[in-house]
């Protein structure tokens, strides 16, 4: 017990948290960049990237979530549409025949 009051667990570091990545960023958006944090405080330049990315990646992992709800409710619906009873094998290569017509695979 006394050793946590007095050698408390320091706080994580940046570098515990975070990353370093290389990567290209366009001339004239790291110009809108720089010109937006000039004369803020220390590190707003990172917290508004990792921000930034991390908008763009939730916007993202919606779009994928609504593609893979929208193929579940198709599934479903050739599966009701067709009559298949997914028990049985020979209703299985059914729909799987219909998903290869689908989508011209051979």
């Amino acid at each position: 017990m006394s050793d946590e009051i007095f050698n408390p667990p320091s706080k994580p570091t940046v570098e515990d948290t975070h990353k370093r990545a290389t990567f290209l960023i366009r001339n004239d958006l790291i110009e809108r960049l720089n010109e937006i944090v000039k004369g803020e405080k220390k590190g707003t330049k990172h917290r508004l990237v990792n921000k930034g990315i991390e908008k763009i990646l939730d916007e993202y992992s919606e779009k994928q979530l609504s593609k893979d709800e929208e193929s579940e409710l198709i599934f479903r619906e050739t599966i009701k549409k067709y009559n298949i009873d997914l028990s049985k094998e020979d209703e299985r290569e059914k729909l799987d025949t219909l998903i290869k017509l689908s989508f011209n695979i051979r």
